[in-house]
Formats: structure tokens, C-alpha cells, sequence
């Protein structure tokens, strides 16, 4: 981060990740791992899907049993975020950093920063959920930050599942749930309904009338 001291930190409460935590409120950090972690990279027409699973990086804690996200990016500015998150005890809280205070709202969060909007909207998360706002200047510990805040979004532990849309200013709108586990919204003038799979990597996107499959699989894409 920019407004960080150190220029890099490390700590999992710095990144727009999702963060565990134990029973007694401490945060489990991730480590390295060799094992492999992107699992799907596919770009289609007027989309790119990634998928990551980093349930390796918490090194075989038994408190965690899956952590997997998903994104869909719809060009120019909107993104689809879906995460499954399964663990046994604590909290999960999906975190997004920003430079901005996030004010909150019902579904959506929003933050403005040099002359455009950041819409977070909360398409379908835990029941349970409560939505908060991280000062880091005032807050961190460490003191290694002088500015920046990060949206905090806290969900009890269970196989649980995020899905929120990100887009800036007007490149997204009329965005509903679809399913139990997909979304539709607007991208310019066309429809676009996302599906994930609950409980594995994959799904499917519909763009106007044509639907293409999302599975695993990394692609070769041009530089």
C-alpha cells in the first residue's frame, strides 16, 4: 500500500483478501506453499475468469478447510467476486482496501476517490453479516500507515459463500441475485447473468444470448 511506511506489508489485514479467525480473535496468517494456486484463467468474449484456491497458504491448520475465489471481469470497470469459504471456528471477513472511508449501505458500500465512485455491492453473503469500516491511520497497530481504510465485511465460521459486484461510477447497474449462487446485471447495454458452482470451481456466464461454460483450466493468454 501507497500510505504504508514500509511500502509492502505483509499482514493478511493489509490485502483485499478474505481473513480468517480463530475462536479467541486472532487473525491466522497465511505462509508460502508450493503448491499451485491459480486453477482456472480463461478469457472469453467481453469476459476474463480467474479462479484461485488458497486453502494451502493456511498450511494445514484444521480450523480451515476451503478458501476459493473467483472472479469474472466484465470490461471496462465491473467485477464479480465469489468466494467459498469453509471453517470450523472464529469469523471469515471479506476485506477490501481502499483509499477512501467506504460509507455503507443496504446492499451496497460505496467510497469516491479522485472523481469516481467505487460501488460495492453485497449480492449475497452469510446471514449474520455485519458490514464495518477500518481506519488504518487510527487504528494499526504498528503504526506503519498514515492514511487508507479497509471495508470489513464479518461473517460467523460454516461452509459459507460471498458474492458481491464491484464496478466504478455508471459501468454496471440493475444487479440482482440470480439463483442461490449467481448474479445478473447490467454491462453497457447487455445483460449478463454469472453462475457459480457452490461447491466447486466453475460455472457458467450468459452475455446477451450466448453462454459460455467456466471450469478449470489455465490458458495460454497473449502478452
Amino acid at each position: 500500500m501507497v500510505e504504508s511506511h514500509s511500502g509492502l506489508p505483509q499482514a493478511t489485514t493489509a490485502h483485499s483478501v478474505i481473513r480468517i479467525v480463530d475462536g479467541a480473535g486472532k487473525t491466522i496468517e497465511q505462509g508460502q506453499t508450493d503448491q499451485p494456486r491459480i486453477v482456472a484463467l480463461h478469457r472469453g468474449n467481453g469476459f476474463l475468469h480467474a479462479a484461485a484456491d488458497v486453502t494451502a497458504v493456511y498450511r494445514g491448520k484444521s480450523l480451515v478447510q476451503k478458501v476459493q475465489r473467483e472472479i469474472v471481469y466484465l470490461p471496462p470497470s465491473a467485477v464479480v467476486v465469489y468466494d467459498r469459504v469453509t471453517t470450523t471456528a472464529g469469523s471469515q471477513v471479506f476485506q477490501l482496501v481502499t483509499p477512501a472511508s467506504p460509507q455503507i449501505g443496504t446492499p451496497s458500500s460505496t467510497l469516491t476517490a479522485s472523481g469516481h465512485t467505487l460501488n460495492v455491492q453485497r449480492v449475497s453473503v452469510p446471514t449474520g453479516t455485519t458490514p464495518s469500516v477500518y481506519d488504518f491511520a487510527a487504528s494499526d497497530p504498528d503504526h506503519d500507515f498514515s492514511a487508507g481504510f479497509r471495508l470489513d465485511e464479518t461473517a460467523p465460521a460454516g461452509d459459507n459463500r460471498f458474492l458481491h459486484v464491484l464496478w466504478i461510477d455508471s459501468a454496471a447497474g440493475a444487479v440482482t441475485l440470480s439463483g442461490s449462487d449467481g448474479v445478473t446485471l447490467t454491462v453497457g447495454s447487455q445483460a449478463v447473468t454469472v453462475q457459480f458452482n457452490r461447491n466447486s470451481v466453475g460455472g457458467s456466464i450468459m452475455i446477451g444470448a450466448q453462454t459460455t461454460t467456466l471450469g478449470t483450466g489455465v490458458d495460454t493468454l497473449p502478452e
